[in-house]
């Protein structure tokens, strides 16, 4: 694989080819952001390890141009001095990948590209068997609205829960890739974006209508039999932890035709099988448009297989799960009413 090194330390760059040579990587240095950017519209590569401080056009500047300018866009690893928790979170939400702070390991930099790597070079999936909520079963507390997010995801997802109602009648719980040093405060950060509470998960929590859930680093998100959050820490999923598809699968088997699965901009496959789990239980799935996507693979890979219903744009996405929300809180409403004895079952009309 081709990797571009923009580094305008040459010390460090010819450490970092070295290191990339060694393990088979065919390495090329740009000696600053604008060299870098000149040379990635005229070559493919594969990744690109971008410092953070440069001549002419710093990394940021580099990480945007790319991300706006070049289809397919490569792997993005920024690697920098800068390594304040505000520094990092600033990389990512800028379009990187994934950030290591300097002096670094050989090992790091080469574990951070393998996995990267691997997400972005995922083969598409092989259907699994559906998971199915039970006939007769136990009617769900209220709809759900699951979201899954990576590359990119932070500020999509600003956009997508700024158009929530506070009044909306769904829970909705939040995946978004990140370690687990950014996910302790996002929560907070998309708080203040929302007009909905938003909190990070905590084990054991039940969730409620008309509140937010994020899943925390390092742990998978699922909803367990009882209806409460559980924290688990298995085998990442998709090279990643959390991850979608586990969380989509739990609420296929809970929510049934009461679930909403939304996919966002990121980097490989994750949400793709359980997305199909959920429109299977005869859930909604619905995908950000890719070509407004700063990673589009994530919901690339579920308009490929035919499992959404609609792609849109992230801000009249949060307009049509409004609406979705809207019938499906209805219809549950009905369901209970005919449990009781009540008028029959209507169409959700959603």
């Amino acid at each position: 694989m081709k990797i571009l090194v923009a580094e305008d330390d040459a010390t460090c760059a010819k450490r970092l080819e070295a290191t990339l040579t060694k393990e088979g990587y065919r390495v090329v240095w740009g000696r600053d952001g604008v060299e870098a950017h000149e040379r990635i519209l005229r070559e493919r590569f594969d990744a690109v390890i971008v410092d953070w401080m440069m001549p002419r056009m710093d990394g940021i500047q580099l990480i945007r141009a790319i991300r706006t300018g070049v289809t397919p866009a490569p792997l993005i690893l920024m690697l920098t001095a800068l390594a304040s928790k505000e520094g990092r979170e600033h990389a990512l939400k800028s379009g990187a990948d994934d950030f290591l702070a300097k002096p670094w390991l050989p090992s790091d930099v080469l574990q951070r590209l393998r996995l990267g790597l691997s997400r972005m070079n995922q083969v598409a999936p092989v259907a699994a068997p559906p998971v199915f909520a039970p006939v007769g079963g136990p009617l769900p507390a209220s709809v759900m609205v699951c979201v899954a997010a990576s590359t990119g995801g932070p500020e999509a997802l600003r956009t997508f829960l700024s158009g929530l109602p506070s009044n909306l009648p769904a829970q909705v719980i939040v995946v978004q890739h990140g370690p687990k040093w950014m996910l302790e405060t996002f929560a907070e950060q998309l708080g203040r974006h929302a007009s909905l509470p938003v909190a990070l998960a905590e084990h054991g929590a039940r969730p409620k209508t008309g509140t937010v859930l994020v899943a925390p680093g390092e742990r998978h998100l699922v909803i367990g039999g009882t209806g409460s959050i559980e924290l688990l820490d298995t085998e990442p999923v998709n090279f990643v932890r959390p991850a979608a598809d586990v969380l989509f699968r739990s609420v296929a088997a809970s929510q049934g035709r009461f679930a909403i699965a939304v996919v966002l901009t990121g980097l490989g496959r994750d949400g793709a099988m359980g997305a199909a789990a959920v429109a299977a239980a005869a859930g909604v799935v619905l995908v950000q448009d890719p070509s407004t996507c700063v990673a589009p693979s994530m919901p690339s890979t579920i308009l490929d297989s035919g499992i959404a219903q609609a792609a849109h744009p992230v801000d009249e996405l949060t307009r049509v799960v409004v609406r979705k929300v809207t019938g499906l809180a209805a219809a549950l409403d009905q369901a209970r009413a005919g449990r009781r004895g009540g008028p029959p079952l209507a169409s959700p009309g959603v």
